[in-house]
């Protein structure tokens, strides 16, 4: 006897969920309330005002020292200006990405499931969003700096360091957008998320430098090691192209790889805590 002859009805069959299917739908999701779209301009707004502040600093201070302006402060007015701007959109950027997925981690996780029952599927949508929404705000970001350099600092001679702090700075934004969600999975908690992001951008890397100084050589020497491996530091070394021309590609190289180093495996312990986690 059929399962239609036993009274039951037989359900259609739904159409096979694909990964761009899910990334679509966490895209937009990310934008409602809820979500980090007031964090994305949040992030925008504070990385124009200190790239822009930066900008203006440098221009009106600089005459005053290089009267003629010479390559080496209208280069430094371009560069310092960008990655104040990546910096002043990374950090707020970084606190609004955690705080979400700390809070996604929660109800909304369940609920998730429910529409995407693969937590593969769904955990990979979800990494690819933060890819684009971190990458995409930082290069709008500095994009809007770069095109101010090129009308007030005549950044157009430095063309190439200027395409090189875009893709440096998308690339450490893409990094950190992803360790900052792994974060908050990790810690189910958008309070302790969001103290971890400070404390690992911001705090932790300024105590360190200060009390290093006022530690015996071996002590300081240690502490000093730390704070350089914490993500703050290595963001800074990550588009340090300011520094080019004194350090050489090492500096922003190894900070670029740190950086993703810290991403794989935090990201990889949300994953397998995701995984298998209760919804």
């Amino acid at each position: 006897m059929s399962a239609v002859q036993q009274g039951e009805i037989a359900s259609p069959s739904l159409p096979r969920q694909r990964l761009s299917d899910v990334l679509r739908a966490e895209i937009v999701r990310r934008r409602r309330p809820g979500g980090i779209a007031v964090g994305l301009w949040i992030a925008v707004a504070l990385g124009l005002a200190f790239g822009g502040g930066m900008l203006a600093i440098l221009l009106t201070v600089a005459p005053a020292v290089d009267a003629q302006l010479t390559d080496g402060t209208l280069r430094l007015a371009v560069t310092g200006s960008l990655e104040a701007a990546a910096t002043g959109a990374i950090i707020p950027l970084m606190l609004a990405v955690t705080s979400a997925a700390a809070r996604d981690t929660r109800g909304q996780f369940a609920t998730a499931l429910a529409v995407v029952p693969r937590r593969s599927r769904f955990l990979g949508a979800r990494t690819l969003a933060d890819v684009a929404y971190g990458g995409g705000t930082v290069l709008f970001t500095t994009g809007i700096i770069a095109a101010l350099t090129m009308i007030f600092a005549q950044a157009a001679i430095y063309g190439d360091l200027v395409l090189l702090i875009l893709l440096t700075a998308t690339l450490a934004g893409i990094w950190l957008t992803i360790l900052a969600s792994a974060l908050g999975v990790l810690f189910r908690s958008a309070v302790l998320a969001v103290l971890t992001v400070i404390g690992l951008m911001l705090v932790f890397p300024l105590v360190a430098g200060l009390v290093g100084g006022m530690l015996p050589a071996g002590a300081s020497g240690v502490v000093t090691a730390i704070s350089q491996a914490m993500p703050g530091a290595l963001l800074v070394k990550a588009i340090s192209v300011s520094t080019l021309s004194e350090l050489g590609a090492g500096q922003i190289l190894t900070g670029q790889l740190w950086l993703l180093v810290w991403t794989v495996v935090v990201g990889t312990a949300a994953w397998i805590v995701a995984r298998r986690r209760d919804a």
